[in-house]
């Protein structure tokens, strides 16, 4: 039997420390819309009001008829921040509005 000299184990060692990298797809600002907030009501709630939900009016800049709801639930950072958990959005027609006012009367 042959004797594994340090070097050989190093070797080993190195081998098994290969890392490949992924390829990432360039996401550059270009595809990424910016929206402009048109009209939004939030409510604090449980202990010490540290979470909240979010009802927003919100519209793609620089795009015509791109209005949407926005419904969103998070909680606040130790700096005060807002931090998002979840978010819901759905197209602005009055269909919709008229629907999402029913349902939550009903409840």
């Amino acid at each position: 039997m042959a004797k594994e000299t340090k070097e050989t184990k190093e070797t080993k060692k190195e081998e098994v420390k290969i890392e490949t990298k992924e390829e990432k797809p360039d996401v550059s600002d270009s595809y990424r819309p910016n929206f402009e907030t048109m009209k939004s009501f939030d409510k604090t709630y449980g202990e010490g009001d540290k979470k909240f939900i979010e009802i927003t009016l919100k519209k793609v800049n620089g795009e015509e008829g791109t209005e949407f709801i926005s419904i969103s639930k998070g909680y606040f950072g130790f700096n005060g921040r807002k931090i998002y958990r979840r978010s819901m959005g759905f197209p602005y027609t009055d269909e919709l509005k008229k629907f999402v006012v029913e349902s939550i009367n009903k409840l």
